[in-house]
């Protein structure tokens, strides 16, 4: 505790002595005949460091404001576009304020010095930030760089996200850098090399159809890199070693030129760091889309239906990663490119945890001490060909192949009714191949056609093998009782052929007005099969009964058609459109089920674009979904040592209303940006569970909710900086009312959470940067049984410090509070720390890192599914300190 109280008031101390170092320039900016001129640029040079410590865009009125070093001279530039650049030399203990007149310039004169680029200018749809005005000069990465942005976030994931949307693209130099992740590139992109960040909103890849397509959550990024850094090598050889035999390797070699870019990336560590997680395999796509979602209609294809434990706040007791990736792209002459890029990742790593599950239904607590090893290898290659040379024409081609070699060993103790000895092993090698071909072709300037195509095919095996002290489900599985142990074993096969293709067509009523005509299929066939048995004395014997082995068939069709208007009046924008689904479903095991319909499915898009950074969007979907296989064969397998799920072939398809409504709103004057997303959800025969529930064990089957169900949601950010100063405030609420059958009861479960989090940081050039935040965690359960109310505060502080002409000091500290209702549960730390040395004009980093300094020993968790509400205890990496040495290339 008196470590944390020190480091909060040294940190505190330093942003207070920070800020009454400064004092305010305040002024107007006019022409000559008293006008005043809106988006002058101003900034403020340090004459004794010859950077820029501050700048500032004169607002509607022509006012500016900004703030500056007591004492110390500057000088003060301001310029705008057709006018003589205007000049003060300022040096002042006390605020000033200044009415600068600026005079027409006839046109630009040779050899006049243009001011500093604008920190932030917005184009079209494209914001452009030069990323040297918001750097303070600690930056090691993109991640660190885009942290100093207004509007852009990136996620506990290490997603890039922007309007609180996920971006589905990062390109450098316009070239793809690892489609489909935005991950990679925060965490490897060197901070030196980047010069500005364009952010793309409403991205379409397809010229031609930019103007008459919806992209607004289509989000993507694109680094431009500095003069000098777009035509050779550059990038950074790491390498560090430590206590506790702790080694790193982190080479990143980046090649870029007008025609071709390679990417060469890879870390080898045993500190925690996590380059490619398991999650980071199923969410890569390769750039991907999945066509069916855009018509309204989809269906659930499970990809990761082993059921292994994923990370917690990227952290667990051990972890050892091994990265290789590279990437490229290369123009083989004006039109033709070719990209791709492989990714090679193994991990090792061991998850301890102590899980406390109460069934709402019954009462019954369950404390679970679990020792988790698990073992994954992953590949992943994409290949793509763009192929325009006729503007008029584009042809796409794209292959993705990923693969995977996974492995969880798990002994675990269940103390419930009685203590119980459990051990599991998972394995799985899934596959998936996915291929894309595109064209799209413009006939004249009011005709235009698109043609995708996408299929995919993929393999899953899960395989589970569970030994037991007590027998497991003796009602339903044939063991014999009185044995010592049980020792039983599934196997689970799915093979998947999904198709999607779709046919528009374009038709430009006018400047303003089009019609879009759309035909479209989407198609599916799977096989699955599953089998369970038991060991004895090493043999193993399969269970012959036919509830006890699935043999499915199924076959999806959904053939559509589409109608859509698209106008633009004014400032608003209305796009309604109308499908039309014909579907014919086959499942065929025991016996054959076979259901035709036919379904309207109506959608409306419009937006009111008040000025040209500020929108107010609506959206309205109607949206039907189906189950895959997964749901639907009629004989038991296991979820988990405790729990036989049994599936339902009669599911009918969810139906959703889908309303949502964004505001966007960025002010560039005052560098205030404001977004707010609200969504409500009325869900209709939703997949749910009639769950029975006997001690610890249960068994589920799906089912269609008979009543309606409810989400809400909310998120919402405004940041805002004040000269070298930025606050940020966030909001996440979500609200779900839902219903599951408990031993023949239909119960209601409502949960809410809520995440309130708020930060001020200082951004300055030459001085220590300081990071204040506080954030609110709610996770509120209720049922008809209880009231559940989980808390965790978060109270953080960050502090980056550059000093003596090249060294880095970085810290973060966070602290938890993590409690039910006014109980606590868990309190914890959390400090890292880091300090580097770089002399200015060398290429060498000299360096010492320390993860976990106040030793905590574990973090905490809290879930609620419908049915149990589940607190966990996970145990993380105890204290590290390594020493690493960079060369930067």
């Amino acid at each position: 505790m008196i470590g944390r109280r020190a480091f909060c008031w040294v940190a505190l101390c330093i942003s207070t002595v920070i800020w009454g170092q400064s004092i305010r320039l305040e002024g107007v900016v006019l022409d000559s005949l008293g006008v005043v001129i809106s988006t002058a640029n101003i900034v403020a040079l340090n004459k004794e460091t010859n950077r820029m410590d501050s700048f500032s865009i004169s607002d509607l009125n022509g006012k500016f404001s900004m703030s500056i070093k007591k004492d110390v001279p500057y000088l003060v530039k301001i310029s705008y576009l057709g006018f003589k650049p205007v000049e003060l030399q300022r040096k002042s203990s006390v605020d000033l304020n200044e009415v600068v007149v600026m005079y027409e310039q006839a046109e630009q004169l040779e050899g006049v010095d243009v001011t500093y680029e604008m920190p932030v200018s917005i184009q079209g749809d494209t914001i452009v930030y030069n990323a040297d005005s918001f750097n303070t000069g600690s930056e090691k990465k993109l991640k660190d760089v885009l942290e100093n942005l207004p509007g852009i976030e990136i996620n506990a994931d290490g997603q890039i996200e922007v309007e609180g949307r996920q971006v589905s693209k990062v390109m450098v130099e316009g070239k793809d850098f690892f489609d489909g992740d935005s991950k990679i590139a925060t965490e490897n992109i060197p901070a030196n090399a980047i010069d500005k960040v364009q952010v793309l909103k409403n991205f379409n890849e397809v010229s031609q159809l930019s103007g008459v397509t919806n992209n607004d959550d289509s989000m993507a990024i694109n680094i431009k890199l500095k003069d000098g850094k777009s035509k050779f090598w550059f990038g950074e050889l790491a390498a560090g070693a430590g206590e506790k035999e702790r080694v790193l390797l982190n080479p990143k070699v980046f090649y870029y030129s007008p025609k071709t870019s390679i990417n060469v990336l890879a870390n080898a560590n045993n500190v925690g760091e996590n380059p490619f997680t398991r999650r980071d395999y199923f969410r890569l796509t390769g750039g991907f889309r999945n066509q069916s979602n855009r018509s309204g209609s989809s269906i659930q294809i499970q990809t990761d239906d082993l059921g292994l434990t994923n990370l917690q706040n990227n952290n667990a007791a051990s972890i050892e990663n091994d990265f290789a990736a590279t990437n490229f792209s290369y123009s083989a002459k004006e039109g033709l490119d070719f990209s791709g890029f492989a990714i090679f990742s193994q991990n090792d790593t061991r998850i301890k945890s102590v899980r406390e599950r109460t069934f709402t239904s019954t009462g019954i607590t369950e404390t679970i001490d679990n020792d988790i090893k698990q073992t994954n290898t992953s590949q992943l290659y994409k290949f793509s060909t763009l192929y325009n040379v006729n503007p008029n024409l584009q042809l796409e081609y794209d292959l993705f192949f990923r693969t995977s070699d996974e492995q969880e060993l798990s002994d675990l103790t269940s103390v419930a009714t009685r203590v119980e000895d459990i051990s599991s092993d998972r394995t799985q090698t899934p596959k998936q191949l996915s291929q894309n071909l595109n064209a799209y072709f413009t006939l004249s300037d009011t005709h235009i056609f698109a043609l995708e195509l996408q299929h995919n095919a993929q393999d899953e095996n899960p395989l589970f093998k569970l030994q037991k002290e007590r027998i497991l489900f003796p009602n339903i599985l044939p063991l014999v009782r009185g044995a010592e142990s049980y020792y039983v074993q599934q196997n689970r096969f799915t093979r998947t052929n999904k198709f999607d293709g779709r046919l528009e067509y374009y038709y430009m009523l006018n400047n303003t007005a089009s019609l879009n005509m759309t035909v479209g299929t989407t198609q599916v066939k799977q096989d699955y099969d599953s089998f369970m048995g038991a060991y004895e004395e090493n043999v193993f014997t399969r269970f012959e009964e036919p509830n006890l082995n699935n043999n499915v068939h199924y076959d999806f069709s959904d053939i559509y058609t589409a109608l859509s208007y698209r106008v633009k009046t004014g400032k608003f924008t209305i796009n309604p459109r109308l499908t039309l689904h014909k579907y014919d479903i086959n499942t065929i095991q025991a016996s054959t089920l076979r259901n035709e319909e036919t379904r309207l499915l109506p959608d409306v898009w419009v937006s009111y674009q008040m000025r040209r950074s500020k929108s107010l969007r609506f959206t309205y979907r109607a949206q039907l979904q189906y189950s895959d296989v997964s749901r639907l064969g009629e004989a038991y397998t296991f979820n988990n040592y405790n729990r036989l799920f049994l599936g339902n072939s009669g599911l009918k398809p969810a139906y959703f209303n889908n309303f949502t409504l964004n505001y966007f709103n960025f002010n560039i004057f005052n560098f205030t940006n404001i977004f707010i997303r609200l969504n409500y959800r009325k869900q209709f025969d939703n997949f749910k569970t009639v769950n029975t529930i006997n001690g610890i064990n249960r068994e589920s089957t799906p089912f269609n909710s008979p009543r309606d169900e409810e989400r809400i949601t909310l998120n919402g950010r405004m940041q805002k900086r004040f000269n070298n100063v930025k606050t940020s405030l966030t909001l996440r609420l979500n609200k779900n009312k839902s219903y599951n059958i408990v031993n023949g009861t239909l119960r209601r479960f409502d949960y809410f959470t809520q995440l309130a989090s708020a930060t001020v940081a200082t951004n300055f050039k030459a001085a220590p940067n300081i990071e204040l935040g506080y954030s609110y965690n709610i996770n509120r359960s209720t049922d008809e049984d209880q009231r559940l109310h989980y808390i965790t505060e978060r109270p953080f502080v960050g502090l980056d410090a550059a000093f003596l002409k090249g060294f880095i000091f970085l810290a973060e500290y966070s602290y938890y509070d993590f409690r039910l209702g006014n109980t606590s549960l868990n309190r914890y730390d959390d400090l890292r720390m880091s300090l580097s040395f770089n002399k200015e004009d060398t290429p060498w980093e000299f360096g010492i890192e320390a993860t976990n300094v106040l030793e905590n020993a574990n973090i905490n968790t809290d879930n609620f599914s419908g049915i149990s509400q589940t607190t966990t205890r996970y145990a993380i990496q105890p204290r590290y300190i390594y020493f690493t040495l960079k060369y930067f290339i």
